[in-house]
C-alpha cells in the first residue's frame, strides 16, 4: 500500500513529469507506424489519417498539458484530482496510439475497433474537465 501511495504523492507532486515522460512513448509508437495510415469512414466523408501525424499532434497537446501543470506547480491543487486527471489523460492516449497502428497494420479489424478508438477520445477528452475543475478549485484556496 505504501508504493502505490508513493507513486500517487509523485503523481501530486510533480504531474508534469510523468506527462512529459509519455512524450517518447507516443513518438515511439508515432516513428514505427510512419508510414502506415488508417483510413475512416463516417457517414459520407472519407479520411485517411496517417500514424505519424496523430503521434505528433498527441505528444504536442501533452506538452501542451505539461505545460500547464508545470505553471501551476506552486498552487495548492487537490491530489486525488490531479492523480485522477494524469491516470486518465495517459490511460486514453497511449492505448489510442496503439490500437490506431494495430488497425493500420490490419485493415480488416479497424471496423469492430473503431467504436473502442471513439469511446477512448471521448474519455480522455471529458477527462480534461478534471484539469479545468481543479485550476478553478485550487484558484479559490489560493
Amino acid at each position: 500500500m505504501s508504493t502505490l501511495g508513493n507513486i500517487s504523492n509523485q503523481i501530486c507532486a510533480y504531474p508534469y513529469k510523468l506527462i512529459w515522460a509519455a512524450i517518447p512513448v507516443i513518438l515511439a509508437f508515432a516513428f514505427f507506424g510512419m508510414n502506415d495510415s488508417i483510413d475512416l469512414i463516417l457517414h459520407d466523408t472519407y479520411l485517411v489519417i496517417g500514424i505519424f501525424h496523430v503521434g505528433v499532434s498527441i505528444s504536442f497537446l501533452l506538452f501542451l498539458l505539461g505545460g500547464i501543470y508545470w505553471q501551476l506547480r506552486n498552487r495548492n491543487m487537490t491530489c486525488w484530482l490531479t492523480v485522477l486527471h494524469v491516470l486518465i489523460t495517459l490511460f486514453t492516449l497511449i492505448p489510442t496510439m496503439v490500437l490506431l497502428m494495430v488497425c493500420a497494420k490490419v485493415p480488416l479489424i479497424a471496423d469492430g475497433w473503431l467504436m473502442v478508438l471513439i469511446v477512448l477520445f471521448f474519455i480522455g477528452i471529458f477527462s480534461q474537465f478534471a484539469l479545468v475543475w481543479n485550476i478553478f478549485q485550487s484558484r479559490a484556496n489560493f
